[in-house]
């Protein structure tokens, strides 16, 4: 991989020999982070490196990840000289600054996406271009990513993503090739966990809906009942637009996501797009069908490379299976 550093001048330094990175992609986290340190040759006298506001990360000859400098550090210790940099993806900047108050009665996707995307530099959205007679009332205090994602969650009923790369998705697509994690003919993997994390899931959700009102509206997930859990949330959903069961059953269906994954060790750099789908072969476990790639952590050091990879079910993939 090449690692090029951009100045706010236009002064571009290129490394491909890092002492060490780490990488970090979560489907529950609208920003992804690249932490690096590469090594520096002495600078001649009188000379200074440049603040680097940028980073680029170039794979087999494309572009794999584009992502802000957050902090820049020039160091000299028991490892030699070195530059670290911390960098998170580019919804970074639509996390980073607050949308102006407003209330919108007919958005549409593109109006949306000039107004609390394109300033901040994004060139495209993926996503078709409707008006929807739907609410949204931005408060102060909510970020551009926050208006995003409930104008992607009320109209077009999606999760949008900033990719690797920079691309909005407000309706994400899903990749078409499926990745098969197997020590026979698959992606090779060194260790498998597979965890059952009750904690997470919740049996009912208590909704008001009414300023006058109490939390009348029960929502309930009864698979989790009859598993043996008993884990309530109240949401106050007062002036939402949406319907009080929708609101409730967003968040049975997030702790439903959350409660069940897969985490294999992966020898070596096994970066794989979020939401791929994937499957497993294990001659111990056994076979998992519909599963989603939910999260990435890679790890470049003097050990050497490793990439962990959390796959969880894809619960729509399930049910189409089960009908």
């Amino acid at each position: 991989m090449i690692y090029r550093l951009t100045a706010y001048g236009g002064e571009t330094r290129e490394f491909t020999k890092p002492v060490s990175v780490r990488f970090s992609a979560d489907r529950d986290a609208p920003a992804h982070s690249l932490e690096a340190r590469f090594p520096l040759e002495p600078l001649g006298s009188g000379q200074r490196l440049p603040e680097f506001h940028t980073i680029q990360v170039v794979k087999d000859g494309a572009v794999f990840f584009r992502g802000l400098i957050d902090e820049q550090t020039i160091l000299v210790d028991g490892d030699g000289a070195g530059i670290e940099v911390c960098s998170r993806s580019m919804a970074a900047l639509l996390l980073d600054n607050e949308a102006i108050p407003q209330t919108y009665y007919v958005p549409s996707t593109r109006l949306i996406y000039q107004r609390h995307a394109q300033p901040y530099g994004f060139s495209e959205f993926s996503g078709k271009d409707k008006a929807f007679s739907t609410k949204l009332q931005i408060e102060k205090g909510a970020s551009e990513w926050e208006v995003i994602e409930s104008f992607c969650r009320d109209a077009l009923g999606t999760r949008p993503q900033v990719t690797f790369t920079g691309e909005l998705q407000m309706e994400p697509q899903d990749p078409e090739a499926e990745a098969l994690f197997s020590n026979c003919g698959g992606i090779f993997y060194a260790s498998i966990r597979e965890e059952h994390l009750r904690c997470k899931r919740l049996s009912q959700v208590l909704v008001r809906s009414e300023r006058l009102g109490g939390y009348s509206t029960q929502v309930w997930d009864s698979q989790a009942a009859g598993d043996g859990i008993l884990r309530r949330r109240l949401l106050n959903a007062v002036d939402d637009p949406k319907t009080p069961v929708f609101r409730g059953q967003l968040l049975l269906d997030k702790s439903r996501e959350q409660a069940y994954q897969l985490e294999l060790a992966c020898p070596g750099e096994r970066i794989l797009p979020l939401e791929t789908r994937a499957r497993v072969a294990d001659p111990v476990l056994g076979d998992f069908e519909a599963l989603k790639v939910s999260g990435i952590s890679y790890r470049l050091d003097s050990a050497g490379e490793q990439t962990l990879v959390i796959l969880r079910k894809d619960w729509e993939a399930e049910s189409d299976v089960a009908g």
